[in-house]
């Protein structure tokens, strides 16, 4: 319905749901601009980055495009080195924490093909 709407929202998918079956997904789900599989965090940022310059990259490493009416697949990158992330409980950061006062935050799967659950 967002895509009826507004043909030029840029719609994302990533994680187990859909990150193992990207060209299938692209194929099945013609609103579907971008999967990202494995690690997404680098190429999500990547994808905002050439998205808000109005140019949507084809070859960002773990991402599988639809570019008009051809799909096409990248193999992932290197890991991430998790070191290089920002700390984000640094006292750099205390507004934001400060901000979560409060607030209960959850994160929730459905229809893992994995069978994932946590305890």
């Amino acid at each position: 319905m967002l895509k009826r709407g507004n043909p030029g929202i840029l719609t994302v998918l990533g994680g187990p749901e859909v990150g193992h079956t990207p060209e299938k997904v692209c194929k099945d789900c013609p609103y579907v601009d971008v999967v990202v599989s494995g690690e997404g965090e680098e190429p999500f940022r990547q994808l905002l980055r050439a998205f808000l310059s109005d140019s949507l990259p084809c070859c960002l490493p773990g991402t599988t495009v639809r570019i008009e009416s051809r799909i096409l697949s990248q193999a992932g990158g290197p890991p991430l080195d998790l070191a290089a992330l920002p700390y984000l409980f640094h006292k750099e950061n205390k507004h934001y924490i400060s901000s979560l006062s409060g607030k209960v935050h959850y994160e929730t799967l459905r229809g893992c093909p994995h069978v994932c659950f946590f305890l």
